[in-house]
């Protein structure tokens, strides 16, 4: 069986980028960093010709992240983790490039009460996925499903689903960017605005994959913490392995 090895140097910051094409993008990357610039005290750079450079601490990287995600308007941004070992190019966190821009920039009242993570695998990979899943119940408090060999809804691949707590986020996510072993984690929130949670709001560990947003018109949004109540014991307790969970988006 193949062994896959824990990566569990701390993340001591994160070094982030708002990217913007025109001045359009650029007049909202400007907006945006001085929204979150006033909210979190995050330290900013002049903007270049193609972005505006930022460094954050990490403990509140979960909640910042979030925050940016959910006021992006369409511009995509970028964060890599820094160990003691320097920046982790690998451990890519980001969001999609494009989507609705807003006439007026105001700032997204809707707040997550949970999210979701869909921990993406290729069929010839699932044992990357049955590691991740082994690994994520054993260290943390969530509600993990089984590992199926299988696409589903908005998913064009099988996909690990995790739900986590708002205040389960801030360890998991940075846990993930760094064991996620080359998958890619679509990370959205549980909000009031079930199709934007999924398609304009999400992070992304690694490279982002399209989902068939046909999919998601109609479906019936969930519960924001549906799911939550069948939260795994203690921390490194593995759930029951015939623990199963209802479909969710």
């Amino acid at each position: 069986m193949t062994e896959y090895r824990e990566e569990l140097s701390p993340i001591v910051g994160y070094d982030g980028q708002i990217l913007f094409g025109d001045a359009a993008e650029r007049a909202a990357a400007e907006w945006l960093a001085a929204l979150t610039r006033r909210r979190f005290a995050v330290e900013f750079s002049p903007p270049s010709s193609s972005g505006i450079a930022f460094r954050m601490e990490p403990g509140r990287f979960a909640e910042i992240a979030s925050f940016m995600a959910m006021n992006r308007n369409g511009l995509q941004i970028m964060f890599h983790p820094r160990t003691e070992r320097g920046r982790n190019e690998e451990a890519l966190i980001c969001t999609y490039y494009g989507g609705p821009r807003a006439s007026t920039l105001v700032e997204n009242s809707n707040r997550p009460v949970s999210w979701h993570f869909h921990i993406y695998f290729p069929s010839a990979e699932i044992a990357k996925a049955h590691w991740l899943h082994d690994m994520i119940a054993r260290r943390f408090r969530v509600a993990i499903y089984p590992v199926e060999d299988g696409a589903g809804g908005p998913h064009p691949m099988p996909n690990l689903e995790v739900q986590v707590s708002c205040d389960e986020l801030p360890r998991i996510l940075p846990w993930l960017a760094l064991n996620r072993q080359g998958l890619s984690v679509h990370v959205h929130p549980r909000s009031a605005d079930f199709i934007a949670d999924h398609v304009d709001w999400p992070l992304w560990l690694g490279t982002p994959v399209r989902l068939i947003e046909a999919e998601l018109d109609g479906m019936r949004p969930p519960g924001a913490d549906e799911g939550l109540e069948h939260v795994n014991g203690a921390p490194r307790e593995p759930p029951s392995p015939d623990k199963r969970f209802p479909p969710t988006a």
